[in-house]
């Protein structure tokens, strides 16, 4: 099934799009549909260097973290390699592993439970929650496919299109229930992903000297993670008296533009094939498999004796 990935990108203040079509039909609707899916939290394990005491659930290069226990079981240097390639020193403002985080969260069921293993050393080894997440975002890259279907107006001179496109996803697929991912991007932090699966598109008409103005608003929050903040994208359509579109804007907070994605599973993400043949972990002493295996057990209730 395809996922609806929304990902906003920085434009100049109030980008003007000039439009030919009719008004859109939403000026007195309000949309809330019930999502079909149940979006997952996954955190996004940031790569710049956090403060000690948080470093072994937020750094995956961190002593104790789960590059460190998995090392413990499998005998080799995930922790080194990713302290040498993927840590982010003096640098608050990054992206981290938000693209695997958001890509899970809209993909995968999120780990229930810890799983212990046996160690090199014959000792135990327990991986928590979050430390599992932490493996599965080392390996899921190529597990999903992103497409995106407006590459062509928005690389072409009419981007105008945008914008209908736009409204055109919200009334066609988001009432099939599925959840979106906005990514912000800033001149401080080039992209942020985040998992979305609640949005409200509203719309009001007032009249303007030269005919009226429709008010698109988008209220996006997340349901997975109550420290998500929520977001609002708000939309101006500009009409003659003859209610023919003559231009229109977008912008939020950020001034930001937009763009659509959709994302795809490769293939079963249930079977530990699927893993091992589509996976390129971007740290190459980390096992697919053997992270799929831990996965696994960690969606199974535990045992009670």
């Amino acid at each position: 099934m395809w996922r609806v990935i929304l990902i906003f990108l920085i434009l100049p203040l109030w980008t003007t799009m000039v439009l030919s079509a009719d008004a859109n039909d939403l000026s007195s609707q309000t949309l809330k549909e019930s999502q079909a899916f149940s979006l997952q939290h996954f955190h996004w394990f940031p790569k710049n260097q956090v403060e000690p005491q948080y470093q072994k659930i937020n750094n995956l290069y961190a002593k104790e973290g789960a590059l460190d226990l998995l090392d413990q079981i499998t005998g080799l240097t995930a922790r080194k390699y990713e302290n040498k390639n993927h840590r982010v020193i003096n640098n608050k403002y990054e992206g981290g592993h938000s693209e695997e985080a958001a890509a899970a969260s809209c993909l995968l069921q999120a780990p229930k439970y810890p799983v212990t293993m046996p160690a090199k050393d014959g000792t135990k080894v327990t991986f928590s929650v979050n430390n599992i997440q932490g493996l599965i975002l080392k390996v899921i890259k190529k597990l999903y496919r992103m497409d995106n279907p407006f590459a062509s107006v928005r690389n072409s001179k009419n981007r105008n299109k945008v914008f209908e496109k736009y409204l055109e996803m919200f009334k066609n697929h988001y009432r099939q229930g599925m959840p979106f991912v906005v990514v912000r991007q800033s001149t401080n932090c080039p992209y942020f992903f985040s998992a979305y699966d609640q949005a409200v598109l509203s719309s009001s008409t007032t009249s303007t000297s030269n005919g009226s103005q429709i008010t698109y608003s988008i209220n996006l929050d997340n349901s997975a993670c109550e420290h998500e903040t929520a977001q609002e994208i708000t939309f101006f359509q500009y009409l003659d008296p003859n209610n023919k579109i003559i231009s229109s804007n977008y912008q939020n907070q950020n001034e930001v533009g937009l763009t659509i994605l959709l994302v795809e599973p490769v293939g079963d993400l249930k079977e530990r094939s699927t893993w091992i043949k589509y996976s390129k972990p971007t740290n190459p002493f980390v096992d697919p498999g053997l992270v799929f295996d831990i996965y696994m057990d960690s969606l199974k209730e535990p045992q009670t004796n």
